[in-house]
């Protein structure tokens, strides 16, 4: 008994762990990328489509979005687990002052409302967010070819 447990942990800490390996399908390249025109979909809201690789930013004049990291999902954690999706780190910034006006990690091929406990972040810089156009996301990630492409939702 004791040799079979020595061995199982031998064989996981040799294979990178007990982990499930599986393939990660990346999405492809999006065929459409409107940037900060936007367009309107059915719900009326305005979709402004962004393409970032880390390091890029993209504004409008008011608001600058910055991709600051991609980040693998983890295969240890369970499938419903955020932490096992891959992610964004996303900044938005005030054009005008620089000032940070929320930063936030986004999983994949998921939608996030902007609020202050999701961007970590006050009131008036909300405010200066939701009037420039940008009340929540959707991230797809390609880690492969290192890219998000974003959809800003807002309802102008």
């Amino acid at each position: 008994m004791r040799f079979l447990l020595i061995a199982t942990l031998f064989l996981c800490t040799a294979t990178n762990g007990c982990c499930p390996k599986s393939e990660r399908i990346e999405p492809p390249y999006p065929s459409e990328v409107t940037g900060w025109l936007g367009r309107t979909d059915k719900g009326g809201f305005i979709v402004r489509d962004v393409l970032l690789r880390k390091g890029e930013s993209t504004g409008n004049g008011k608001v600058e979005v910055r991709l600051l990291e991609l980040l693998p999902g983890d295969p240890c954690t369970e499938s419903g687990d955020f932490r096992h999706l891959a992610r964004a780190r996303i900044q938005f910034v005030n054009a005008s002052d620089d000032g940070v006006l929320c930063e936030d990690i986004f999983g994949d091929s998921g939608t996030s409302t902007l609020s202050g406990t999701s961007c970590q972040s006050d009131p008036q810089a909300l405010a200066i967010l939701f009037n420039s156009g940008v009340q929540s996301v959707y991230a797809n990630i390609n880690l492969r070819e290192g890219w998000v492409y974003l959809q800003l939702r807002g309802d102008h």
